[in-house]
């Protein structure tokens, strides 16, 4: 039921459309976008897969001609299947097991956007996000599993660009890195691949 509640969410988002960014004589914007997910760092000890399960939701306003302020939500899922030995909490698991990180940034944004603004032409961007992320860690041994979820205080850099399209609407590409400060001996880090659509 959990896989299928998933899928019907991913339809409906990528249904829905896709991404946020910036045009700049828009004053404020939101939309979906869809990414692909690599884990980083202490994540990568723990699940070392590329991940297409990923999602977010953002919404942006113009401050000036040049930046943004806005707010992301995502939703970032990991799994992989391994034979091993490994630490989660205060229990120690061994055997075939199957692992799961499921990561929801709340962020604070902040983009700029250099250059000149010239219609038609495609517009870099940088920024970054600031706030909290819930992560749940999980470790699955035959019928029994040990669950491990925190609040994280975490940062997101960011860099992308926006590409007009003909008749209105952009396509956006980025890549952000996701990082997730320790909190009770539990940290995640992972890098984001986001493509979407601005309406």
């Amino acid at each position: 039921m959990r896989y299928a509640a998933r899928a019907g969410a991913l339809a409906l988002l990528l249904t829905v459309g896709a991404s946020a960014t910036a045009q700049a004589q828009q004053e404020r914007w939101w939309g979906f976008t869809y990414q692909g997910a690599l884990t980083s760092g202490p994540t990568t000890d723990f699940i070392d897969q590329f991940s297409w399960r990923n999602l977010g939701l953002e919404g942006r306003k113009m401050v000036r001609e040049d930046a943004s302020v806005g707010l992301f939500f995502g939703w970032n899922v990991f799994n992989d299947e391994v034979n091993a030995t490994t630490s989660l909490g205060a229990y120690d698991i061994s055997g075939y097991q199957s692992r799961f990180v499921n990561a929801f940034p709340m962020l604070v944004t902040a983009h700029y956007y250099p250059g000149e603004r010239e219609p038609g032409s495609p517009r870099f961007f940088v920024g970054t996000g600031v706030g909290t992320y819930y992560t749940e860690t999980r470790a699955e041994l035959g019928l029994t599993s040990v669950t491990i979820t925190k609040w994280h205080f975490g940062i997101a850099p960011e860099i992308g660009v926006l590409v007009p399209r003909f008749g209105g609407g952009a396509g956006l590409l980025s890549v952000k890195y996701n990082y997730a400060f320790e909190a009770g001996s539990v940290e995640h880090a992972y890098w984001t691949f986001g493509v979407g659509w601005l309406m």
